[in-house]
């Protein structure tokens, strides 16, 4: 079937329409919504983690698809003073999360997906413990 000339105007403009909606819907609501990252744990001496943060529909470990990425050093001094807040660190989207210890290599990864509804005034938070250099625990605040 031989399509118009009209017909693919309308569809161009439709489209462009929903485009210019949807940037007024971002201007509307401010910046997205970020996820502040706790991490902790408690060490007889101190230990340096990297922690990772991919898209969720990463294929491969190339650097252009790291969404953020940070060296930590965890310990030794308990869990209150261990604990390093990032807030920020990435958009409140799905994502990969994959903690490494210096020297040994990947201990853990997990799947973030937001909780939290569309305009909170409130950030998602991410607790990464460390329990031993070969065992990471993940946990995320639940909105209701």
């Amino acid at each position: 079937m031989e399509r118009t000339r009209r017909a693919i105007l309308g569809t161009l403009g439709t489209g462009a329409i929903g485009a210019l909606g949807g940037c007024s819907l971002r201007e509307r609501f401010g910046d997205p919504q970020t996820v502040t990252i706790e991490v902790g744990g408690d060490f007889d001496t101190e230990q340096p983690i990297e922690l990772e943060v991919l898209p969720a529909t990463v294929e491969s470990g190339l650097s252009e698809n790291v969404v953020f990425q940070q060296t930590i050093t965890v310990g030794p001094s308990g869990l209150e003073k261990a604990l390093s807040e990032i807030g920020g660190a990435f958009e409140s989207e799905r994502a990969l999360i994959r903690v490494h210890v210096l020297g040994l290599g990947l201990i853990g990864e997990y799947t973030f997906v937001p909780d939290c509804p569309t305009g909170a005034t409130y950030d998602e938070v991410l607790y990464v413990t460390l329990q031993s250099v070969f065992d990471v625990t993940f946990r995320q605040n639940r909105c209701q």
